[in-house]
């Protein structure tokens, strides 16, 4: 499998591209596509159940995800 580095690499890579294509209006994904708490724990049970790894990779990308949000100096994005 890949390392941990490319792992790490490559979910940064999905964040840039989900970001992208958020701001980008010929793509068709719109803030409606996203989703809360509730969506995330029921995306995370359903990897849970196929296979613990697809559940380990899901959290590895939602906590890169929300630490590149952090690191924005977006108010509304770092907790006011």
């Amino acid at each position: 499998g890949p390392t941990p580095w490319e792992n790490v690499w490559g979910h940064v890579d999905r964040t840039v591209t989900t970001l992208g294509a958020l701001f980008t209006p010929s793509t068709g994904v719109k803030a409606k596509d996203l989703s809360g708490p509730v969506g995330i724990f029921g995306m995370l049970a359903i990897q849970l159940k196929t296979d613990w790894r697809l559940a380990l990779n899901f959290m590895v990308l939602l906590n890169i995800n929300l630490a590149i949000l952090n690191l924005l100096p977006v108010p509304v994005l770092d907790g006011g």
